[in-house]
This record gives C-alpha cells, structure tokens and sequence, in this order.
C-alpha cells in the first residue's frame, strides 16, 4: 500500500507530510521542484494546456485533472492530442458508476475524494472501509475486462 498526501498546496507540506505521492489541487512551481528533489511523484491539478506543459516542464510524472466532472470525460483525448504521452488521472466527479468510463476514455489513475471518505465526516469509518473495498473490486474488474479484451477472451457480463 502507498501512502500519499492530497490537498497539498505548497513545498513545505509536501515536504513533511512523508507521502510516497503528492497530489494537489493546482500546479505550483516550488512543490515541483521539492518533490522531484526527493524522489516523490507529483500528481499536480491543472486544467489548460499552459498547466500541463508547465507541470511536465517541472517532471509532473501525473497530471490531475481537477474537477473532472467539470471538464469532462473528452478531455482526456484532447490532453493526448498535443500531449500524447502523459499520464491522466481525473478527479472530482469520479464515481463507482462511472469510473469505468473514465478509465476507457485514457484515464491513466483517478483521484477519489467525497465518494471515498465522505462518510468519515460522520464518524462511519465502516462506511469508508466498505467504499474502499467497492472501489477496489470495481478497479479490479476494470482490470480484468482490460487484460481479457487484449487477449481476445470473451467477457461475461
């Protein structure tokens, strides 16, 4: 299990949050720079092509697209147009329903927040368990479906 720090905004909460990643919300300069210093892969947000080239510029090894339910499944391909090699993973607005759609749309990862963890606000860490295991298995089956299309072995629905 890799244990990774969200919601970062700047270099000194990268730095002593011990992530084995860093995911934020926006594209900062200093956090790129002390990540890659420190062998720790950034995932910045970013949502316009001067974003994404300047968080590759800086060795984003993934870019965020946040907030995914904003700017939509499409642009994954658009992104992969001038920008064919990087590695998207969308967040906010990725669901159990829906993360197989972003996951056939190119999506490298994604991000989960509120449909994860939301039920902690109350107290119901049972809750999160049993989101987590739903979105494990789901991942899973997405897996699964992948591998047997690239093999050409029929899937049961």
């Amino acid at each position: 299990m890799l244990i990774g720090a969200g919601t970062v905004l700047d270099e000194a909460t990268a730095r002593i949050s011990g992530a084995r990643f860093v995911v934020s919300p926006s594209f900062n300069e200093n956090t790129a720079k002390e990540c890659n210093l420190y062998a720790v892969p950034y995932m910045p947000g970013c949502f316009s092509p001067t974003e994404i080239q300047s968080a590759l510029t800086y060795g984003a090894d993934v870019v965020k697209i946040f907030p995914g339910s904003i700017a939509g499944k499409g642009i994954i391909s658009e992104i992969h147009g001038p920008f064919p090699y990087v590695n998207v993973m969308p967040s906010g607005g990725v669901s159990l329903g829906n993360m197989h759609e972003w996951f056939a749309s190119g999506a490298y990862v994604v991000g989960v927040g509120g449909g994860l963890v939301g039920p902690a606000k109350n107290d119901d860490y049972k809750a999160v368990l049993h989101n987590a295991q739903a979105f494990h298995n789901e991942f899973q089956s997405i897996i699964y479906a992948n591998s047997a299309v690239t093999r050409n072995v029929p899937v049961k629905a």
